[in-house]
């Protein structure tokens, strides 16, 4: 059984998600690249995802359309007033432009990273050759250990850099259009989103916060 919405709240690593069973996301997106696959297709080719983008858009529009017509509502009709951007004010926070500060200072040490474990690697290596016999097995395995967790490290930045300042604007977005919103139906689910989405940056940055620490502690070492 899906569980409703649940692709709202989460950090889109899916290969470490334990609820992909209960996504319908998840789901969805398994079963068209199973069909690009029977295709012959490849479904990471960048034409093919696009199709892929059109095709969802589509049919989002084609639901869009039909529930329109069943409310009676005349989508051609121009709105009384422009519609509300919420990330617009959301994008200028302090908060959201730290998060992009931290995002570009992330870039330099991730490319520290890429550059020069290799070297590192192999000055380990030669070290392991004057390591006694008796510990060399020891050694072996706690210099082992080092790199997973430095690999670790580094694959936990790679996804967040971008993904914290993105969901960071969407939940100030979504708590500056409760304080407007009329209906105070929809300004609670509204604000349940908000709630929501900011619960997940804050995992997501203790994470980060980890894999920092990691890296620091392997550089010291």
């Amino acid at each position: 059984m899906f569980i409703s919405g649940i692709y709202n709240y989460c950090d889109r690593w899916c290969e470490r998600c334990r609820f992909t069973d209960r996504c319908r996301q998840y789901a969805t997106e398994m079963r068209v690249k199973a069909i690009h696959l029977e295709r012959g297709e490849n479904p990471d080719d960048p034409d093919v995802r696009m199709q892929d983008v059109a095709d969802a858009m589509s049919e989002t529009i084609r639901m869009l359309t039909e529930i329109a017509e069943e409310e009676g509502i005349d989508l051609d009709e121009e709105p009384l007033e422009p519609p509300f951007d919420r990330n617009e004010a959301a994008r200028e926070h302090a908060v959201v432009q730290q998060a992009h500060r931290w995002m570009d200072r992330l870039e330099p040490l991730l490319a520290r990273i890429r550059g020069e474990v290799p070297g590192i690697g192999l000055e380990l290596a030669k070290r392991l050759e004057d390591v006694p016999d008796s510990d060399l097995e020891r050694v072996h395995a706690e210099t082992l250990d080092r790199f997973a967790e430095l690999r670790e490290a580094y694959e936990v930045l790679i996804q967040y850099r971008f993904f914290i300042a993105v969901k960071l604007t969407r939940a100030l977005g979504a708590l500056e259009e409760a304080k407007i919103e009329r209906s105070r139906e929809i300004a609670g689910y509204t604000m349940d989103d908000a709630n929501g989405t900011a619960k997940l940056v804050h995992e997501c940055l203790g994470k980060a916060i980890d894999s920092l620490w990691s890296v620091a502690e392997f550089d010291r070492s």
